[in-house]
């Protein structure tokens, strides 16, 4: 390829960029950290609550990031980022937030279905990832790894002497 065409590609490439972003959909059960998961890889400020669901509607977050290898090494790309609300917190809601999957999900390039370590249980998950359309994006698993203190003390557990 000569330079000039590789001119030409590299300005088609970001001017694709510039129209539509590389979006990543963050989805999942309720309560398993999806904001807290944005919050971490992207060091962005959604808000989170341990007792009670705070997204309830789909939030594109707007980022700039900038790669630390590869053809676009250095310069700031745009990136969406989207929490979406928690599935099964609610079965009066689950129908609402079906259907905010199925309409936003398509749009995403990459979708990550976020999953907590400390639950076994993926018979529901599983349920939810038949009904969720994910368009042409990639879907992929991510395990939030937890790492609990017994009983949140943050103390190692002392073993009881029996009788």
């Amino acid at each position: 390829m000569s330079a000039e065409e590789a001119g030409k590609l590299r300005r088609a490439w970001e001017s694709e960029l510039a129209r539509k972003p590389p979006t990543i959909g963050v989805v999942g059960v309720s309560g398993v950290g999806k904001s807290s998961t944005i919050n971490t890889m992207f060091r962005t400020g959604l808000p989170i609550s341990h007792t009670a669901a705070c997204t309830k509607e789909f939030t594109e977050v707007p980022l700039r990031v900038a790669p630390s290898s590869g053809p676009g090494a250095g310069d700031q790309v745009r990136l969406v980022v989207v929490d979406a609300s928690g599935l099964g917190e609610d079965v009066r809601r689950d129908p609402h937030y079906l259907e905010m999957y199925e309409r936003h999900l398509p749009e995403c390039d990459v979708v990550l279905w976020v999953t907590a370590a400390r639950n076994r249980a993926v018979a529901l998950e599983q349920q939810y990832l038949r009904r969720c359309p994910a368009g042409d994006a990639q879907a992929r698993w991510a395990v939030r790894a937890l790492a609990a203190a017994p009983c949140g003390t943050g103390q190692r557990m002392r073993k009881r002497r029996t009788p």
